[in-house]
């Protein structure tokens, strides 16, 4: 995706919650930092099956990308922490996690 096809996703997604382009892009940017920790922490705890770990990562990636309007990320966060929180099984979290992968991937290709 090039620069323009980029700015005007984020302009979009800007203009939702009315921040100037450039904020955005800069909020996005340090978001993707803090967020690979994020997602090989949340690789891990899935590895060890760690459910609080699990829980609290998916939780902040989840407020990260919804303030940032970025639904698909967030919709899968919320997904695996709401599995946690009902004990659902490993599988089907580790199945999230997946799909928030791509997610978050595709995103990341788009913003940077």
């Amino acid at each position: 995706m090039g620069k323009e096809e980029r700015d005007a996703y984020a302009k979009a997604k800007s203009d939702e919650i009315r921040m100037s382009l450039e904020t955005y892009l800069k909020i996005a940017s340090t978001s993707f930092v803090q967020s690979d920790s994020d997602m090989l922490a949340l690789e891990t705890a899935l590895a060890k099956g760690d459910s609080l770990v699990i829980k609290d990562t998916s939780h902040r990636i989840n407020g990260v990308y919804l303030n940032l309007r970025i639904d698909n990320v967030s919709k899968y966060a919320q997904e695996i922490e709401q599995l946690v929180n009902d004990d659902g099984s490993l599988d089907a979290i580790k199945d999230n996690f997946k799909k928030l992968q791509e997610e978050y991937e595709k995103i990341k290709a788009v913003l940077q």
